[in-house]
């Protein structure tokens, strides 16, 4: 147990200093990211008309979703 701690500690300390944003904008596809941050805006921003547009036809149809 006295061993573990340390390394948690350092695992825990090393895992702040990461730039999330930077991390997935390096390996995230730019369109896929940008297309992800717009739907997400569309939610928070209660534009769910937009948002319900922007997802696939059959993910849709899958959920039950209603016009």
């Amino acid at each position: 147990m006295k061993r573990f701690l340390p390394i948690l500690l350092a695992a825990l300390a090393v895992t702040g200093c990461i730039d999330q944003k930077a991390w997935i904008q390096k390996f995230a596809p730019k369109d896929d990211d940008q297309f992800a941050r717009q739907f997400l805006d569309s939610v928070r921003e209660s534009r769910y008309d937009d948002a319900k547009r922007m997802l696939d036809p059959a993910v849709t149809a899958q959920a039950g979703a209603r016009d």
